[in-house]
C-alpha cells in the first residue's frame, strides 16, 4: 500500500465524547419500545444486503474508470477495513481508498475518522465541511456532505475526502446515520452504511483545494458503486 508513518496519535476525549452521545441516543431510541413491552432494538430488522456488504472484504469495490492495483484487509482501532490502492485510466497516481462496511446488523458508525486519523499518522489542516452531487440513473440527484482536508505525516501529504454511506445519502457525522435507521425501523427497515475515507496524494504541504475536483469526481463514483447493490 502507500507508505505512511504512523507515529502521531489522537486524544481520546473525542472518542469518548462520540461512543457516550451515541450511547445516549441508543438509550432513547430504546424509551418506546421499553414502554410498550417491545425490546426492538435488541432484534432490529433484517438487513437485506448484509451480505454485499460483507462480500467487499473478499472483493474489494470495483469502481467505473478506475482499476485496483492492490487490496487488503488491515485492522485499524478495533475495526477491519478494506485497503484498496486503486489508479484511474487518466493519472498514473495511485490513491488509497479505505472502506468500512457494516458486516452486522447491529453494528453502528463511532468513532471511524478518529481512528483513522491515528492509524495514518497524519497532522490535519485545511479542513472543512463539503458537498457534492451524485446522479443516479433513474433516480433523483442527491447530495452527499462529507469531511475534507489536507492529511500531513513528515514525508508525505494527502487530501482526504470522508464520509458515511448510505442509500441516497451520504454525512460524515454518525448521529445524521443513527436519526435515518432509527426513522427506516419504525418502516421495519434498515439503512446499512459504509464508511469511506479517500486518500489522494499531493504536492507536499500544498493546498489541498486544488485536488478538489479530483477527489470529488472520485467520491461521485465510490457512492454509486457502493449504492449498486451494495447499500
Amino acid at each position: 500500500m502507500l507508505s505512511i508513518t504512523k507515529t502521531l496519535k489522537q486524544p481520546l476525549f473525542p472518542k469518548i465524547a462520540v461512543l457516550l452521545l451515541l450511547s445516549a441516543l441508543l438509550i432513547i431510541g430504546a424509551v418506546p419500545g421499553y414502554m410498550g413491552g417491545k425490546w426492538e432494538w435488541k432484534q432490529p430488522p433484517a438487513i437485506a444486503t448484509i451480505r454485499q456488504l460483507r462480500q467487499l472484504y473478499k472483493t474489494g469495490l470495483e469502481i467505473p474508470g478506475w482499476r485496483t492495483l492492490e487490496k487488503n484487509v488491515s485492522q485499524i482501532g478495533q475495526q477491519r477495513w478494506v485497503l484498496q490502492k486503486i489508479q484511474s485510466q487518466s493519472d498514473q497516481t495511485p490513491v488509497l481508498l479505505q472502506l468500512l462496511p457494516q458486516n452486522d446488523e447491529r453494528k453502528q458508525p463511532q468513532v471511524e475518522w478518529v481512528d483513522i486519523d491515528s492509524y495514518m499518522g497524519w497532522k490535519v489542516a485545511q479542513f472543512r465541511h463539503v458537498e457534492f452531487t451524485v446522479s443516479p440513473a433513474s433516480e433523483q440527484p442527491f447530495t452527499v456532505q462529507a469531511r475534507f482536508f489536507r492529511g500531513a505525516t513528515k514525508t508525505e501529504t494527502f487530501a482526504v475526502l470522508q464520509w458515511y454511506a448510505w442509500q441516497g445519502n451520504g454525512n460524515p457525522s454518525p448521529l445524521k446515520w443513527f436519526m435515518a435507521d432509527q426513522a427506516a425501523q419504525l418502516r421495519k427497515q434498515r439503512v446499512p452504511w459504509t464508511a469511506v475515507s479517500i486518500v489522494v496524494p499531493m504536492e507536499q504541504l500544498g493546498q489541498s483545494d486544488r485536488e478538489w475536483e479530483k477527489v470529488k469526481s472520485l467520491g461521485e463514483k465510490v457512492q454509486l458503486a457502493l449504492m449498486d447493490g451494495k447499500l
